[in-house]
């Protein structure tokens, strides 16, 4: 039987693995890989789970590995329990990494992400993306439970609210809260809500009620931080909320861009963008 390695292939299984040709050296399936050594058929699908998964339980391959190919791939015989305390608390580390650096859930269906966990722990069974996304929603509602009693003896709070775009272009509200734990400032996320309908003062109002009879802080609530928009600052106004503080760096930027529009900086910052222009250009100058 004729074998040939993925053309182009850097990784090391390719020297066990390959696909069947035909006398004229055409790949017969592509969907389909040899192991050299005990002859097995294997699935492939465009990446090498499988065939590092084949060179696990594969015994022959055990014993004619290269050195090289020895300790890249070692092979462990046992593997932690998913209900183990050690594979829970890595489970717990994965999620935990995922949230804080914003990593995308795909990430640990990713072949580097899986070859560096094979030789950084290879008794752990990395879990699927679909079981990731599941536990992270689990914590997620724990989490959302013990923030919920701490409100319950927190007795004033503060909001943040602003709109924002994603790069999928849809509109969402996030409502940040902010208040003293032990007179230590505390600052969490509550909602990002999305926001299909009209940015209209009512329908922000709408939102904000929502989430604050969510979380229980309707009458908790002792000033809220917005922007200058009319439509966030009306609908604050229409909660009743009076202490309204307009946020610091909006109405700075709002003042910057007002004084760009004078006719004397004008003509002064058009000045200033002939000079930059010249020197771009000219490597002499």
């Amino acid at each position: 039987m004729k074998l040939v390695p993925l053309p182009g292939g850097r990784s090391h299984v390719w020297t066990q693995f390959g696909f069947k040709i035909d006398d004229n050296g055409l790949t017969l399936n592509k969907k389909q890989v040899h192991c050299r050594v005990c002859n097995s058929v294997i699935a492939y699908s465009d990446n090498t789970t499988n065939l590092k998964s084949h060179l696990q339980t594969c015994t022959s391959t055990k014993s004619s590995l290269s050195s090289g190919i020895q300790t890249y791939f070692k092979v462990y015989t046992s593997k932690l329990s998913v209900k183990s305390d050690r594979s829970k608390e890595l489970t717990k580390g994965l999620m935990t990494f995922v949230i804080k650096d914003l990593k995308p859930i795909s990430i640990v269906d990713g072949e580097g992400f899986r070859e560096f966990m094979h030789i950084a722990v290879p008794e752990y069974i990395v879990p699927c993306r679909m079981t990731i996304t599941r536990q992270i929603d689990e914590m997620a509602k724990v989490e959302r439970e013990n923030l919920k009693e701490v409100l319950k003896n927190i007795p004033n709070v503060c909001l943040t609210v602003d709109f924002w775009t994603s790069m999928a272009n849809n509109n969402y509200l996030g409502i940040t809260c902010h208040f003293l734990d032990n007179w230590t400032l505390r600052n969490r996320i509550l909602e990002t809500v999305e926001v299909p309908e009209s940015h209209t003062s009512d329908n922000i109002t709408k939102n904000l009620q929502s989430v604050m009879q969510n979380w229980k802080i309707e009458h908790k609530v002792c000033a809220i931080v917005s922007d200058n928009a009319s439509n966030m600052v009306k609908a604050i106004r229409d909660l009743d909320q009076d202490n309204l503080i307009r946020c610091t760096a909006h109405s700075i930027q709002l003042s910057v861009n007002t004084v760009l529009q004078n006719e004397s900086v004008k003509l002064l910052t058009n000045k200033l963008r002939a000079i930059v222009a010249h020197f771009n250009r000219s490597s002499s100058a």
